[in-house]
């Protein structure tokens, strides 16, 4: 095992470790293995990982979303997070909102827990969304 491979499993075992329990989520979270016994997919509710690309200042996160539905404030789910062994040191990333495929060997990994929150939202854009009882 290259040490790309190895570190991606840490990467992958670290996130299938955290197992939060509140909300209901889409899709399943879980962990898929692959033939060889190694993890070849995570679907987390409650792991976040931050990557920061070589030449980049900022990290970018990657965590599930929590979704309040505006129709009925008191319905919660969570929009799980999955990440993808890809093969070659390459990590397969996808959110309800966003896809991407990062090699772990232009970047550094980070891998935290996720806590569900609700952010009070923007009100200089305001959706009438109902979030702020306006």
């Amino acid at each position: 095992m290259t040490v790309e491979e190895k570190k991606l499993q840490e990467i992958l075992q670290e996130i299938a470790g955290r197992t939060e329990e509140s909300y209901p989520c889409t899709p399943t979270p879980g962990i898929q293995f692959a033939p060889d016994g190694r993890i070849s997919e995570v679907i987390s509710k409650a792991g976040q990982i931050r990557i920061k690309k070589r030449g980049q200042s900022q990290w970018e996160i990657w965590a599930p979303t929590l979704y309040q539905s505006c129709m009925n404030p008191e319905q919660f789910c969570i929009y799980c997070l999955m990440i993808k062994d890809m093969g070659n040191g390459k990590l397969g990333l996808k959110t309800r909102y966003k896809e991407e495929t990062v090699d772990l060997r232009a970047c550094e990994t980070e891998v935290s827990p996720w806590i569900p929150q609700i952010h009070k939202s923007d009100c200089l854009h305001c959706t009438n969304c109902g979030k702020c009882s306006w």
